[in-house]
């Protein structure tokens, strides 16, 4: 069931076409009450399957419709209300949405957020993601992700989307920038840590052995 939702989602946000937003909406409504399931199999099956990373896309394509209507936004606050229940679950789903792009997505919102009824799930989920950066690989995404946004080729203004941001927004993207550089340079002391670790390391074991082969043989 879950893969036909999720099929039928992404032929409705086809970026070659005009947007199906009544059918966005539905089908999100649909994976919004499943996520809110209180069943452990649903859940699993939910984990188990595509549906972040087909979501985020989603809501990519519609923030990025250029004939925007209120089921649009209907669409945008649904799938709002299922990631911020799903993305926190597991550093899988969080490296998902990462993947998929929810950083932009995150700063289109809460740029915009007079026009979604969100309140501060862009805020909130920024938050959650601050519990994944002491992961390597899901760190590592993240500084892409903001590397990619910084330089992208298109009109992406990421300093005005941040002036036009709640404020608890922008207290939090500030946050998260602050601490994936302090958990960047963590890693790095780590591995250079290591490195020199494993130098005097395999000195220690040359002299050693060549202290065992001289007493050897006298």
């Amino acid at each position: 069931v879950i893969e036909t939702i999720l099929d039928r989602l992404s032929v409705a946000t086809e970026t070659s076409k005009s947007v199906n937003s009544l059918s966005t909406t539905d089908l999100i409504m649909l994976l919004r009450i499943l996520a809110d399931c209180a069943q452990s199999s649903i859940l699993e099956a939910l984990m188990t399957t595509d549906v972040v990373p087909d979501v985020v896309e989603a809501l990519g394509v519609l923030l990025g419709d250029p004939s925007r209507t209120a089921e649009h936004d209907r669409s945008v606050e649904l799938s709002f209300d299922f990631l911020t229940l799903l993305v926190p679950a597991s550093t899988s789903s969080m490296q998902d949405a990462i993947d998929a792009g929810i950083l932009k997505a995150l700063l289109i919102v809460a740029s915009e957020h007079q026009r979604y009824d969100c309140l501060e799930q862009p805020a909130g989920l920024l938050n959650q993601f601050q519990t994944g950066i002491v992961f390597r690989g899901l760190a590592s995404s993240m500084i892409e992700s903001m590397s990619n946004l910084a330089n992208s080729d298109t009109n992406f203004d990421l300093p005005r989307l941040l002036q036009s941001a709640t404020p608890k927004f922008r207290r939090e993207w500030k946050r998260f920038e602050s601490l994936l550089l302090e958990q960047a340079i963590v890693f790095e002391l780590f591995e250079l840590f290591v490195q020199i670790y494993y130098y005097y390391y395999d000195q220690f074991q040359f002299e050693h052995n060549e202290l065992y082969w001289c007493c050897s043989e006298g």
